[in-house]
């Protein structure tokens, strides 16, 4: 970029220095409020990120928590509330107030801490937590005001772990159950890469050579398509889901696996996509910004644009 200055009415041009550029900007890891209203995600210029928000028609874009690098963005069921890991804690910030309260002590004996789930009634936080060992993480709950934090299961790289809908189980991913109960009991064994729920719970879709389908209610497993392969996410009215195949964002229906359909410039690696109220918000390629479609793929258009 070169810059035009006058002095004196002579002009001169103030090229950069050579091998001199801007920071890289970036938006990823959108994730939809509750109503549906609000879209929060990270925003990242270089080496500083912050938490922002959106509303869903690409309006009132605002910083709601500057200088932090999160992972994973977590509404609160009501809405009022966000919580997301950062600093080897997990955190909570009220919209109300724009204040961060750190909710896993503050401790390095404790740090690792990493992608909160709400229960339903939100009262609680499910988290991961890495372990002494390489690579090993357990499943840890905590109430959402910082009290009695506790785990609940020891397994070799269990992680994700997201509340069924009538908040009695955890799914969990990377394990060797897919659900378990708030004791860490195992319900079902089995594991998959990435594991998340039906709407109603009746179901769990995971990964690993395919997404997989497996009903709660009969045992029935059955592989709904071989391409999926990460970064699930169930639309609420249970009729698609949408993962990532090779790079993109890729929705198939929940139902049978037929249409399967790209999101055009889409980029999985930008996070999971988030639905509500017949919509999709994923990251568009190369992390440049937010994008929202129809939940069947249609009429993509941009909500952000960061590089």
């Amino acid at each position: 970029m070169k810059v035009v200055a006058a002095f004196f009415g002579i002009v001169v041009l103030l090229m950069p220095a050579p091998g001199v550029s801007a920071p890289a900007t970036r938006d990823f890891d959108a994730v939809f409020s509750p109503d549906g209203r609000t879209i929060a995600f990270v925003h990242a210029v270089g080496s500083v990120a912050s938490v922002d928000l959106v509303d869903s028609d690409g309006s009132h874009r605002r910083t709601l928590v500057p200088r932090v690098w999160p992972e994973h963005l977590a509404w609160s069921p009501d809405g009022g509330s966000i919580a997301y890991d950062n600093d080897g804690g997990i955190w909570r910030v009220d919209l109300g107030t724009g204040t961060p309260v750190r909710l896993t002590p503050d401790d390095p004996t404790q740090d690792g801490s990493w992608q909160p789930s709400w229960s339903p009634d939100g009262t609680t936080i499910a988290y991961s937590r890495y372990q002494t060992c390489f690579r090993c993480t357990t499943i840890w709950l905590i109430n959402s005001d910082g009290t009695s934090p506790r785990q609940i299961y020891d397994t070799f790289q269990a992680r994700r772990p997201t509340f069924s809908p009538d908040g009695t189980r955890l799914a969990i991913s990377l394990a060797n159950d897919l659900v378990i109960d708030l004791d860490g009991h195992p319900v079902v064994g089995g594991g998959g890469a990435y594991t998340i729920w039906s709407p109603l719970g009746a179901y769990v879709a995971y990964t690993g050579n395919g997404l997989w389908i497996h009903n709660l209610h009969t045992g029935v497993v059955r592989r709904l398509t071989q391409g999926i392969d990460a970064q699930i996410a169930w639309s609420p009215d249970g009729t698609w889901i949408a993962g990532g195949v090779r790079r993109s964002v890729t929705l198939v229906r929940a139902r049978d696996g037929s249409h399967l359909t790209k999101l055009p410039a889409s980029e999985i690696r930008g996070g999971v996509p988030s639905f509500s109220h017949g919509l999709v918000v994923y990251t568009h390629t190369g992390e440049c910004g937010i994008d929202i479609a129809h939940e069947d793929g249609t009429r993509a258009r941009r909500l952000t644009r960061a590089c």
